[in-house]
């Protein structure tokens, strides 16, 4: 429980690092209790309407790219900085696009028994010895 409980907290400080998470404050318990509760969340709704006979990691790889296409959809033919202007209404089509994706990871990895977290980090890792940033900094380049 405890290695678990680290394994977030690590991920959370990748995420602030990153600026993709930047509510404060945090504590072991709560994260704890958001990880559990929305994969009780998920595994209700799955359960509640029989779908778990479909969500093979084939068909949820599938639904993953689609849902990540309806996003990229969002922002096609906007100019670069157009997103800085975006609506309410394409805020929440966002929002919910982004849920979608997360959704469809958090199902694969169950049915792969993969640890997200753990698989961010150590790919994480590779990134940074793949791109080191001396070499990269300031650069859209990729090896």
């Amino acid at each position: 429980m405890a290695r678990a409980v680290f394994k977030i907290l690590r991920t959370l400080q990748l995420l602030v690092k990153l600026r993709i998470y930047t509510s404060f404050p945090f504590t072991p318990i709560w994260c704890t209790k958001l990880a559990v509760k929305i994969k009780k969340e998920i595994k209700e709704f799955v359960d509640e309407r029989d779908w778990d006979q479909f969500h093979t990691p084939k068909n949820l790889s599938m639904a993953l790219s689609v849902e990540a296409s309806e996003l990229l959809e969002i922002f096609q033919w906007q100019k670069a900085d157009e997103f800085k202007s975006a609506t309410e209404k394409q805020k929440e089509m966002i929002k919910d696009e982004i849920a979608d994706i997360f959704y469809y990871l958090v199902r694969i990895s169950e049915k792969l028994n993969i640890n997200i977290e753990e698989a961010l980090l150590n790919k994480m890792k590779k990134n940074k010895e793949k791109y080191p940033k001396e070499s990269v900094k300031g650069k859209a380049i990729k090896n």
